[in-house]
C-alpha cells in the first residue's frame, strides 16, 4: 500500500511539473528567430489539421520588436496549434490567445517542409509560428485594469 501510494505521488508529482521547458527569456529568446511585443487584433481557425488539433492564425499588432523583427511589417500573421477539443491538455502546453492579448511574442519562422506538414498555403518563403503556450509571455494587467467587479 505504502509503495503504490509513493508511486502515486511520484507519477503525479511527474506530471505537474511537466509542462515545458524551463527557459529563462533570455534562454527563449536565443531559441526562437522572432522576439516582438505586441497585442493580437484577430484570431481566425484556418483548418483541421487531424483528429486532435486545429490550425489557428492570430493577426498581431507590434508594438516594441526585440529580435528579427526589423524588416517585418507592423501587423503581423501568426501561426499555432490548438486542441480540437477546445482543451489544453498537451505537454508542452497549446498557444492560449485572444483578441486582446496583450503579449510579448517568442517566434520561430518555418519553412516549406513545416508548411506542408501543417496545411499551410503561403506563397512566402516561410511562416511565422508559435511553437508553444509558454511562446507567449503575457503582460500583466496594468493598475487602471486590476480588481476587476466586486
Amino acid at each position: 500500500m505504502k509503495r503504490s501510494a509513493l508511486l502515486a505521488f511520484c507519477l503525479l508529482t511527474a506530471l505537474a511539473t511537466a509542462d515545458e521547458p524551463l527557459w529563462t527569456e533570455a534562454e527563449r529568446a536565443d531559441k526562437r528567430d522572432i522576439v516582438v511585443e505586441g497585442h493580437v487584433i484577430a484570431v481566425r481557425k484556418l483548418h483541421r489539421i487531424d483528429k486532435r488539433e486545429d490550425l489557428y492564425t492570430a493577426t498581431v499588432k507590434i508594438s516594441s520588436r526585440h529580435k528579427g523583427a526589423d524588416k517585418l511589417p507592423d501587423t503581423i500573421e501568426v501561426h499555432f496549434v490548438f486542441s480540437s477539443t477546445g482543451k489544453n491538455i498537451r505537454c508542452p502546453r497549446y498557444v492560449e490567445v485572444s483578441k486582446g492579448t496583450k503579449a510579448k511574442f517568442f517566434i520561430i519562422g518555418c519553412n516549406a517542409d513545416w508548411k506542408k506538414r501543417i496545411g499551410v498555403a503561403s506563397k512566402e518563403d516561410r511562416v511565422l509560428v508559435l511553437e508553444m503556450g509558454s511562446d507567449v509571455i503575457k503582460a500583466a494587467p496594468s493598475k487602471a485594469n486590476e480588481g476587476g467587479r466586486k
